[in-house]
């Protein structure tokens, strides 16, 4: 029988791929029109009360994005407080490591509906390792809202 990972996550592809070479990753994780096939893929699952857009682009690219769509109520999802300087809208950086964006992102979602964000920009992470299980989970939260810089 084929392995399939259903919703990535701590225990990456790639570890897996080490015991069993052919295993794959299911479509849906990444589709919004998929229809979920476990508990946690729910279509936004992980919605905060912010509308929450990842900017998918390097860091010079997000800096200058936000910098440009400032407004009201606006806060910023860097991985880390550098990513911010000298750009003054509010920020809760969410780890500079996968492991640490995979520790902290739902924090950082439940401290932004905490200070009243109404919308959020949120630095893409990586779609490699652990980082793909962030990724999908910003993805639900964002309800698949991603401007490709």
């Amino acid at each position: 029988d084929d392995v399939v990972i259903l919703r990535p996550g701590g225990i990456t592809l790639e570890m897996i791929r080490e015991y069993v070479p052919d295993a794959k990753l299911d479509s849906g994780l990444i589709d919004e029109n998929a229809i979920p096939k476990c508990p946690g893929l729910k279509y936004t699952h992980y919605s905060p009360k912010a509308d929450v857009v990842i900017i998918d682009g390097k860091l010079e690219d997000f800096r200058q994005f936000v910098s440009s769509h400032k407004e009201e109520n606006l806060w910023c999802m860097p991985f880390v407080k550098s990513d911010m300087t000298e750009i003054d809208i509010p920020f809760i950086a969410y780890g500079e490591t996968s492991e640490e964006q995979a520790h902290n992102v739902f924090d950082v979602l439940r401290e932004l509906d905490n200070v009243g964000a109404k919308k959020v920009y949120a630095r893409c992470p990586s779609i490699n390792g652990v980082g793909l299980a962030v990724y999908n989970r910003l993805l639900r939260a964002a309800g698949f809202q991603v401007i490709k810089l």
